[in-house]
């Protein structure tokens, strides 16, 4: 982006700290700030009425509410790390107004927009087509490849899997169980593979729905 441009952005934003736990944005208030987390990560959730379930969640090097703060509109979800996290906060005006002065921001802007909204779709069409195995099948496969090992540790609580993956946590626990027979073992917080063939044959893991 234009140097001016960034270098003005740069001056109002700033790093900050947070420990496991931390609210940075409640669910349908307007986002004062972009956060860029830069270490840990971060919840998205959502409530209605007595319910709660979890959106996604974003590590490392990805923007969130970005198009709550692009329009200026209350966000969907609340944000809360699941874990010490350092972050890039960027007032919500400041980057309104780069996007309005750079060009080449401004695309940037809109191909993140877009990968986003890829993403959800990729998510909807997990929730809608795969039964609870498949989907917990295909987020071990997709989490021992960014890894590259067949042994992950869970980064975060079973309860937080299961209602990112659109179970309870009792459904879980059995689904856990019924993939033992397809090469997967769980002990606590660890997932070994044993046999990755078996479970890809399980998961079917397609481009369509697995980024």
């Amino acid at each position: 982006m234009d140097d001016a441009v960034f270098s003005r952005m740069l001056a109002v934003s700033f790093l900050q700290t947070f420990p496991t736990g931390v609210v940075l944005h409640e669910q349908d208030s307007l986002a004062d700030f972009l956060f860029v987390l830069l270490s840990g990560s971060a919840e998205l959730t959502a409530c209605h009425g007595n319910s709660e379930g979890t959106v996604t969640i974003y590590g490392p090097g990805r923007p969130f509410s970005l198009a709550a703060v692009i329009s200026d509109k209350p966000t969907l979800a609340c944000a809360r790390t699941i874990g010490p996290s350092l972050a890039l906060m960027v007032p919500a005006s400041a980057l309104r107004s780069a996007i309005s002065e750079c060009c080449r921001f401004s695309q940037a802007m809109l191909v993140e927009v877009s990968r986003q909204n890829l993403d959800l779709v990729r998510e909807i069409n997990n929730q809608k087509l795969r039964n609870s195995a498949e989907r917990l099948a295909n987020w071990i496969l997709s989490s021992a490849e960014r890894v590259g090992a067949e042994r992950i540790q869970l980064p975060f609580r079973k309860r937080t899997l299961a209602s990112l993956l659109g179970m309870t946590p009792e459904n879980l626990s059995r689904t856990i169980a019924s993939l033992e027979p397809h090469g997967v073992s769980f002990h606590g917080a660890a997932i070994a593979i044993r046999d990755a063939e078996a479970l890809r044959r399980l998961a079917r893991p397609t481009a369509l729905i697995d980024a």
